[in-house]
C-alpha cells in the first residue's frame, strides 16, 4: 500500500469517527445542556493524560519500529499492558482529589465509569501500531468508526432514559472501547520479522513519542482548571464541548497523513515530508472555509444554541478558525519528526506553544472572557508549528555536509586562483 492510499484510509477512518463524534454532540447538547457538557469535557483531559502514558504514542512508535525492521511486539505487551492496568487503578484511586481540584465533587462517578477503558485502549493501540507498521491501515480505520458508533448508540440512549446521564455517558466510552477491541481481534496478525528489541531499547524509542503525545492532554487538563475558574463551567462547555470537536474534525481529515508518513520517512523517503505538508494544507483549507461560511447554521440548526449562547458559540468558532489549519500542520510535522527519529522535537515545540497559551490565558481571559481562551489555542498551535518548521529548516536530516570535502574544494580553488595569477 503506497503513501497516498495509506493516508487516505487512515484519514477516512479518523474523519468518519470525528464526524460521528461531532454529530453526536448536536443532540447531546439538547438533551443534557451546556453545564453537563462542561462536566463531561472536564473528565476527558485527565483521562487522556493517563491514556497517553499507557497507549496514545504507541501506534506511531510501533509503526516506526516495525517499518524499520524491529521485532518489538512481545516486549511492548510486557511493558505497556501493565502500565495500562495501573493507569486504570490510579484513575479510580485519585478520582476524588482530582474532582476537588477541578471544583466539582460529582465528577468522581465519571472517572469511575471511564477508568476500565484505559487498559482496553492500551491493547487497541498495540494492535493498531502493529497493523500500521506492516502497512495495513484498514483495521485501524474500521475500529475507529466502530468505536465511535457504539459510543454514540449507548451515549444517546443513556442521555434519554436516565435522570442523571453524566456518569453513564462516560460508561458509553468504555463500552465503545470494548467493541473496538473486539473488531481488531477479528483481523489476522502478521508475523514481525527482524531484530528482537529489549525492554530498555524499546523504552528509549517509545518514550520520546509518548512525551510528545502527552503534551496536548496535559494542556487540556490545565485548561479544565484554569478556564473553568476564570470563565465558568457553561462557557468552558461551549468552547470545549461544541467548538473544540469541530476544530478536531479539521485535524481528523489530515490525521491519516501523519500516520502514513511515519513508515515512509523511517524507510528513507524524506521527500514525503514536503508532500505531506502540502497535502495537509490542501485538506484542511476546505474544512476551515466550510466552518467560516456555515457558522450560523451550525449554531442554530445543529447545536440548537440561541441568544447569548448562540452568539458566544459563533464568536468562538470564528476566532478558532486558525486552529483548524495549524493543528493539522502540527500533527503532520510531528509524524514527520517521529519518522526521522526526532519525536522529542515535536514535544518541545508543543511545550513552548502551551507555555505561550497559558500565559496568554492568565493575562487576557479575565479581561476578554472565554474568547481569550479560544485565541490562546490559536497561539499555541501557531507557535508549535513554526517551532517544528524552524527545526526542520535549520537541521535538515537529508542534508549531510561534508566539511572535509568543502575544505579540500576550497584549497583547490585557492591554488587554481594563484596559478592563474602567476601565469598572467
Amino acid at each position: 500500500m503506497n503513501f497516498l492510499q495509506s493516508a487516505f484510509l487512515l484519514s477516512l477512518g479518523s474523519f468518519l469517527s470525528k464526524v460521528l463524534g461531532a454529530i453526536y454532540r448536536f443532540p447531546l447538547i439538547r438533551l443534557i445542556g451546556t453545564e453537563q457538557m462542561g462536566m463531561y469535557q472536564m473528565i476527558y483531559p485527565v483521562y487522556a493524560l493517563l491514556l497517553t502514558f499507557s497507549s496514545v504514542g504507541l501506534p506511531s512508535a510501533l509503526s516506526y519500529l516495525i517499518a524499520s525492521g524491529k521485532d518489538c511486539m512481545k516486549m511492548a505487551r510486557r511493558i505497556f499492558l501493565p502500565v495500562g492496568a495501573m493507569s486504570s487503578v490510579l484513575l479510580c484511586a485519585f478520582a476524588y482529589p482530582v474532582s476537588l481540584l477541578q471544583g466539582n465533587r460529582s465528577l468522581v462517578w465519571g472517572y469511575f465509569a471511564i477508568s476500565p477503558s484505559l487498559v482496553l485502549v492500551t491493547e487497541i493501540s498495540l494492535r493498531r501500531g502493529e497493523f500500521q507498521g506492516h502497512g495495513r491501515m484498514l483495521p485501524t480505520a474500521v475500529s475507529q468508526v466502530v468505536e465511535q458508533a457504539v459510543k454514540i448508540l449507548f451515549g444517546l440512549s443513556f442521555a434519554k432514559v436516565t435522570a442523571n446521564p453524566f456518569p453513564f455517558l462516560l460508561l458509553s466510552v468504555t463500552l465503545g472501547e470494548c467493541v473496538a477491541l473486539g473488531s481488531l481481534l477479528l483481523w489476522r496478525r502478521e508475523r514481525t520479522v527482524g531484530e528482537r528489541m529489549g525492554g530498555k531499547e524499546l523504552l528509549t524509542r517509545t518514550i520520546p513519542v509518548t512525551l510528545s503525545a502527552c503534551v496536548l492532554p496535559l494542556s487540556s487538563f490545565l485548561d479544565s482548571v484554569v478556564l473553568v475558574r476564570l470563565a465558568g463551567v457553561s462557557q468552558y462547555g461551549i468552547l470545549s464541548g461544541c467548538v473544540s470537536p469541530l476544530v478536531a474534525l479539521s485535524s481528523s481529515v489530515c490525521v491519516g497523513i501523519s500516520g502514513a508518513v511515519i513508515p515512509c520517512v523511517a524507510a528513507g523517503e524524506k521527500g514525503k515530508i514536503k508532500d505531506s505538508l502540502v497535502l495537509t494544507f490542501i485538506c484542511a483549507m476546505p474544512v476551515l472555509l466550510g466552518f467560516m461560511l456555515g457558522v450560523n447554521i451550525i449554531s442554530t440548526f445543529l447545536y440548537g444554541l440561541s441568544g447569548d449562547e448562540g452568539r458566544l458559540f459563533t464568536t468562538l468558532l470564528l476566532v478558532s478558525l486558525p486552529s483548524c489549519l495549524f493543528l493539522p500542520l502540527v500533527q503532520t510535522m510531528a509524524g514527520c519528526l517521529t519518522g526521522l527519529g526526532k519525536a522529542e522535537v515535536s514535544a518541545v515545540s508543543l511545550l513552548v506553544g502551551i507555555v505561550a497559551k497559558l500565559l496568554f490565558q492568565l493575562f487576557f481571559v479575565p479581561k476578554t472572557g472565554i474568547s481569550g481562551g479560544a485565541i490562546s489555542f490559536d497561539l499555541c498551535y501557531l507557535v508549535a508549528f513554526f517551532s517544528e518548521l524552524m527545526y526542520s529548516m535549520i537541521y535538515k536530516e537529508n542534508c549531510h555536509v561534508d566539511h572535509r570535502g568543502i575544505r579540500r574544494s576550497g584549497r583547490g580553488f585557492i591554488r587554481t586562483c594563484k596559478k592563474r595569477h602567476f601565469e598572467r
